[in-house]
């Protein structure tokens, strides 16, 4: 099941075990544990502490620094959630935790950018071009929010808030080539902010008119795609799952918990198909290596029936010779008996 620790729990626990052991109870490795101990500012011990410990030196440690209250627990996934039976088991312990209303994850109004990713990604929205839908795009290598200008800023918040809300669930989040991944139970997702579109009617520039105006009235477009205000959060890696969350009766903002869900659910179902791909590829090896082997199993086969016809066949000749023996000697008794031969016969 789930551990959760306090701060203060993992900085006792980092001072008292080795890093490999006690990532290995965490079912981390000791890398992501030594970043998820910066991610909290839980100092750990340097190189040579544990041998200057084992030869009887005086070791220290510093004390744990003060946080703010958001980053005073943390999650981490048990043994069992690596390979659950069903992917979509409500049952699973960190879908639990997000159910949980001590766990719902709040959006203030005056929440201000500070994580460097989501900093990075407004960066790159400054002086986007916008695309024929009046969103801009971030820029490769960022967080993908894709969003008309006037929505950049509630987009920003909503990241913020988000990835902060991952880090403190334990789950690792870097930018790569493609946008921004989030590592939920080993499994790379990419994840994005998009506004939805709506149709309108067309209006006609200027250019457009003069175009109608000579018959060429075909060449403009009947309807226009807008943004909405709507926004959604998305995963761009998966597919044949559910990878958008979009607001309707809800705003974005009491959605995260859900989509964290979505992630979860997400991480689940690539195990799962890549279990199922694993399972295809080994039938259809199998498969592959019967028809392979099918020639020289026709062969062998063929093989073995002109063996046995042959020994059928030489079974034959000594039956025949037996039969012809047999006849012989009753045509030597016979032409004894007749000629009244006595003795021996000739």
């Amino acid at each position: 099941m789930a551990i959760t620790l306090t701060r203060e729990e993992l900085y006792d626990r980092v001072w008292t075990k080795p890093v490999d052991v006690l990532a290995a109870e965490l079912r981390l490795s000791g890398r992501g544990l030594g970043k998820l101990c910066a991610r909290f500012q839980i100092p750990v011990p340097p190189l040579g502490y544990w041998a200057k410990k084992s030869a009887g030196k005086r070791v220290g440690r510093p004390k744990l620094p003060e946080a703010d209250a958001y980053r005073q627990t943390i999650l981490f996934a048990g043994p069992t959630d690596l390979e659950p039976a069903d992917p979509q088991s409500d049952d699973h312990p960190l879908i639990a935790f997000e159910r949980a209303p001590a766990n719902v994850i709040v959006v203030p109004t005056d929440t201000a950018p500070t994580h460097p990713l989501v900093l990075k990604a407004a960066r790159g929205l400054t002086g986007a071009q916008r695309d024929k839908t009046g969103r801009t795009l971030s820029r490769p290598g960022r967080l993908r929010i894709h969003t008309s200008r006037p929505a950049h800023e509630r987009a920003l918040r909503i990241a913020q808030l988000l990835l902060t809300a991952l880090e403190h669930r334990g789950f690792e989040v870097d930018g790569a080539e493609d946008g921004m991944r989030v590592t939920a139970l080993g499994e790379p997702l990419a994840i994005g902010i998009e506004e939805e579109t709506k149709r309108v009617e067309h209006r006609v520039t200027f250019t457009e008119q003069k175009q109608i105006d000579r018959g060429w009235g075909y060449k403009a477009p009947s309807h226009d795609e807008v943004p909405s205000g709507a926004l959604t959060l998305v995963i761009t890696n998966v597919s044949h799952m559910r990878h958008r969350f979009t607001e309707s009766r809800k705003p974005l903002e009491e959605m995260l918990n859900r989509f964290v869900i979505g992630l979860v659910r997400a991480a689940l179902g690539l195990k799962r198909q890549r279990a199922e791909a694993e399972a295809r590829a080994k039938k259809e090896a199998e498969e592959q290596r019967l028809r392979e082997e099918e020639p020289r199993r026709l062969a062998e086969a063929e093989l073995r029936w002109r063996e046995e016809e042959g020994r059928i066949e030489r079974l034959d000749r000594l039956a025949d010779m037996w039969r012809r023996s047999l006849k012989l000697k009753d045509l030597v008794s016979n032409v004894q008996h007749a000629v009244g031969l006595r003795g021996e016969p000739f």
